[in-house]
């Protein structure tokens, strides 16, 4: 009789083949936990947008801006969707010394070998990702530490686990001794309090219901996913056409006083690349070299100049028709919370769309490129979903209106 027993069976000891990445699914999926994550916190897409593309080039992400701006609540976000990622986060002071951080020296090693080492465990060199709250607190010796474990993943000569660091901090390192951790983050997003009404009245709408989670992650990544999409970020070609945009935006921002190391515009073209990977592209174009928004500043006064170089940028066809639908959906966004009020402006708002749609299709073309397709095609999309919503609305109004003799009619 056959054995059918699979633990009996002798293999040859080589580890089991992992299944191939699925990229078009990560890809999608990492533009779905963006877009929930800013539609969930409310003026907070921009670091949505720079925790995706930090963990697509493995570098390290700071938010600025004053305590209660949600900053450690979009990182627990982002990180809930990734399934098998260790994290651990500290909040530093003055006083914090290397052991908080990196773990205490080991009994066991000092007793059995004479030696000094330190039990990583569960502390920064042993995980994927780290929060730091209050980053410029470090000093001394864990100062130096951090700075090697940031830039080499190494933490006393041995390789660490580390994928990024996300620090926030409501004030900027003012000497030189927080200057070289300053630089370690490639990422730096302004994330104060929200300005905008309108974002400020939807964050008191969602507060308003104790009772639901103010954030479900809907879409899940491995690390193994992770690390094939960042292989395959690498991967894209950055042509001489987009260097020579890179060479202009970097003589542009000197000649506005702003300079950045060697070493960072380097890291910035992989920047370039991951934005290119996430519209699907294996080429990048000109256009994604605004993705550098949050790379080039070192003041948050800054931020205008750098704004106002990268605005300048040839943003291509898709550029232009996101553009023409972002208009078209904040109009949207802003209709009136009263329900009379948004009936009333409701046929001027579906035909607002409509002559969007109308426009992004004389402008890409009867066949448009894959990028323009998968840069365009959700947020078309989007705005059919919205128009049929608020051609429905309009006809349950009218049908309510003609059953009590009153007209609602649209034209």
């Amino acid at each position: 009789m056959e054995n059918t027993d699979t633990s009996l069976v002798e293999t040859s000891g080589a580890p089991p083949v992992a299944p191939p990445v699925d990229l078009d699914a990560v890809r999608l999926k990492l533009r779905a936990i963006k877009c929930d994550i800013g539609a969930a916190y409310m003026g907070r897409a921009e670091m949505a947008e720079a925790l995706v593309a930090a963990v697509l080039t493995k570098q390290h992400v700071l938010a600025f801006g004053r305590p209660g701006g949600a900053k450690s609540a979009v990182l627990d976000a982002f990180l809930a969707s990734l399934t098998d990622a260790s994290r651990w986060r500290f909040l530093l002071t003055k006083q914090t010394d290397e052991s908080e951080v990196f773990g205490p020296y080991s009994i066991k090693a000092l007793r059995d070998r004479d030696a000094y080492q330190r039990n990583v465990t569960g502390r920064l060199a042993d995980v994927n990702f780290a929060f730091l709250d209050e980053t410029f607190k470090a000093t001394g010796g864990l100062l130096n530490s951090l700075l090697t474990a940031m830039n080499e993943r190494e933490y006393h000569s041995a390789s660490i686990p580390l994928w990024s660091v996300v620090g926030a901090s409501n004030e900027l390192g003012e000497d030189e001794s927080t200057a070289a951790l300053w630089d370690r983050f490639l990422f730096r997003v302004v994330a104060d309090w929200i300005s905008d009404d309108d974002d400020f009245d939807r964050l008191l709408e969602k507060a308003e219901d104790e009772s639901a989670a103010w954030y479900v992650p809907r879409h899940f990544i491995t690390l193994a996913e992770l690390h094939a999409a960042a292989v395959a970020v690498r991967a894209v070609k950055v042509p001489l056409n987009v260097r020579q945009e890179i060479v202009r935006v970097r003589r542009a921002l000197a000649t506005a006083g702003l300079e950045f190391s060697d070493r960072r515009w380097v890291q910035c073209l992989r920047v370039v690349k991951a934005a290119a990977w996430l519209d699907d592209c294996a080429v990048a174009e000109p256009e994604h070299v605004a993705s550098l928004k949050n790379c080039l500043w070192n003041r948050p006064e800054d931020l205008p100049k750098v704004v106002a170089t990268l605005a300048t940028i040839d943003r291509g066809v898709s550029g232009r028709a996101v553009e023409i639908i972002d208009e078209a959906l904040r109009a949207w966004a802003s209709r009136p919370s009263d329900k009379l009020a948004y009936l009333d402006q409701a046929e001027t708002l579906r035909r607002r769309l409509l002559a969007a749609a109308r426009k992004v299709k004389t402008l890409v073309g009867d066949a448009p490129s894959k990028r323009v397709r998968a840069k365009v095609g959700p947020k078309m999309a989007e705005m059919a979903q919205i128009a049929a919503k608020i051609a429905k609305d309009l006809a349950d109004a009218a049908a309510v209106a003609s059953g009590s003799g009153f007209s609602l009619d649209p034209k």
